[in-house]
This record gives structure tokens, C-alpha cells and sequence, in this order.
């Protein structure tokens, strides 16, 4: 149901948005900055955009499936070396990870 007809449950009807509409696929005017090269840019009103966001690389995290395809071996064998202290485990909600280096460990453990 609409109020006065202006839209549903109080959101504006096209045409009447107070912000202008999005433009896609238009070419960049002269002076445009790909996105790629500067960290901020004003808006020209003053608040100033992130562009990009440089995030420090996590080491790689290993699924107990991918561990035991890497090891040839079958998951209660990873489950068991869990277990065991033998790998390391990292909990992500309910589902654990594996560190690849705690994998890389357990190799030259293993080759010595």
C-alpha cells in the first residue's frame, strides 16, 4: 500500500529520487583517474571516496579435504593429526582451516 501515491511503504517513485540517477557505460570524461591509481578523490560536495583498499595478504588457510588431497590420504587421517598436535587448526565459525604453513611443518618433519 502507498501513502499520497508516492511509493511503496514511503520510498520515492522513479523520477522523484533526490539523488540523480547512477550513469553506466558512459565513457570517462577528460581528466578522469582510473580507479586503479589514486587511494582517494573528493566528490567535489567535500567527503572524500575510497578507491582502493590495500588489505595485508593472509597466509593461504587449507580445508581438511585439500590437506588430505595433499597428503594422499583420507580426512580422519588429517582429523587424526589435529588431533595429535601435528597440524595446526584454526577455527572459522564451525569449519576448521589449516595454515599452509603448519602443513609445510608437518612435510619437513617428515622428510628429515
Amino acid at each position: 500500500m502507498s501513502r499520497g501515491g508516492a511509493g511503496w511503504q514511503g520510498l520515492a517513485g522513479p523520477g522523484s529520487a533526490s539523488q540523480p540517477a547512477e550513469r553506466t557505460g558512459v565513457s570517462p570524461g577528460v581528466g578522469a583517474v582510473p580507479v586503479g591509481t589514486v587511494s582517494t578523490a573528493s566528490t567535489g560536495r567535500g567527503a572524500p571516496v575510497v578507491r582502493n583498499l590495500v588489505r595485508p595478504v593472509a597466509p593461504p588457510m587449507l580445508t581438511v579435504r585439500e590437506v588430505a588431497e595433499e597428503l594422499a590420504v583420507c580426512r580422519a587421517t588429517v582429523y587424526a593429526l589435529l588431533e595429535r598436535g601435528e597440524l595446526e587448526r584454526v577455527w572459522v565459525g564451525r569449519s576448521i582451516r589449516i595454515p599452509a604453513a603448519s602443513l609445510d611443518a608437518l612435510l619437513a618433519r617428515g622428510a628429515r
